[in-house]
């Protein structure tokens, strides 16, 4: 299994972007890992699950691929809720172009 930390082990990274990914909380990296996991695992689920439905009919092994892709990406919804207000709690930096939620409830 691929360890993504490893990639972070170089000693001498060089681009444009090694210092943003040597700065990467291990967390966001795994989070973001997890959450492209997951909503690939639900798309092929469900439109597995959808095609298997419609055009073979066969909605037992369609309807649990169809809920299992649903709740795939229902995980990663929430992965990226949680790692959102995990960030904007602990004072980190958000997004660009929006506050975070407890400073919008103040105005």
């Amino acid at each position: 299994m691929l360890d993504p930390d490893s990639l972070l082990d170089d000693p001498e990274p060089t681009g444009e972007l090694s210092e943003s990914i040597l700065a990467l909380p291990a967390a966001t990296l795994w989070a973001f890992v997890l959450a492209a996991l997951l909503t690939q695992a639900g798309l092929l689920g469900a439109s597995l699950g959808l095609m298997l439905v419609g055009f073979r009919g066969r909605w037992t092994v369609g309807g649990a691929l169809i809920v299992v892709g649903t709740v795939a990406l229902l995980g990663a919804v929430a992965i990226q809720r949680w790692h959102r207000t995990r960030t904007a709690v602990g004072g980190q930096e958000t997004p660009q172009g929006r506050e975070p939620e407890s400073a919008s409830d103040s105005t």
